[in-house]
């Protein structure tokens, strides 16, 4: 009797560590795999900050009057109140200038965090006040392939994130600490703001922080 219970002990416990073998692999595997998901948004981010920029880069389409960009023309500044007369600067700068500022903010960040949240909500707030008819055909189809880019990656991101936090959460891999020194993965959030909306009034800015638990 007392061979067959411990016989029973240790295949119960050979069959608990096989398991958490099995999840301490399947948590590396996860973690590589939010490794690369993330390296995917943050490089699907850059392509589409470097289309806002070329298109910041627009050069002047009329060769009489003020030299006005491209992107003037899709994007008018804001106007000059009725009855007030005044330098054309006095308005502040142009949407052209805050465009390119915010793509270059973009192209400078550097990790996938709340932070770049933020500057990527900015910048894509700005791209939907775009006018897409104005812009040269080869700017308007980059644009909207770099914008599909994004949510598939930013989508592909958070998939991995929310199985690796599945995985972390479980009660056995907290105890045993299974995941060792490996960070707790973050979801990115930005807004999906349609072009037609970047008209009117900017649009809401989505931090992960907002997501629901």
């Amino acid at each position: 009797m007392t061979s067959a219970v411990a016989v029973a002990v240790f295949l119960t416990l050979a069959g608990l560590l096989a398991r958490e073998v099995g999840r301490v692999r399947r948590l590396h595997r996860l973690h590589v795999r939010v490794d690369g998901a993330r390296a995917g948004l943050d490089a699907a981010l850059r392509a589409r900050a470097g289309v806002a920029r070329e298109i910041a880069r627009l050069p002047p389409s009329e060769p009489a009057g003020p030299p006005q960009p491209a992107l003037a023309r899709a994007v008018p500044g804001p106007a000059r109140p009725r009855g007030r007369a005044g330098p054309a600067n006095a308005r502040g700068p142009s949407r052209t200038a805050v465009l390119a500022a915010a793509a270059s903010a973009a192209l400078a960040a550097r990790d996938v965090d709340g932070a770049r949240e933020g500057v990527e909500n900015t910048l894509g707030r700005h791209l939907a006040g775009v006018d897409r008819a104005a812009l040269p055909a080869p700017l308007r189809t980059a644009l909207a392939e770099a914008e599909r880019a994004v949510e598939l990656a930013r989508s592909v991101h958070n998939d991995a994130v929310r199985d690796t936090l599945d995985l972390r959460s479980r009660r056995l891999v907290r105890w045993f600490r299974l995941a060792g020194a490996a960070p707790l993965p973050a979801y990115f959030e930005i807004a999906v703001i349609p072009a037609a909306a970047g008209r009117g009034a900017p649009g809401p800015d989505v931090r992960s922080d907002d997501r629901p638990s």
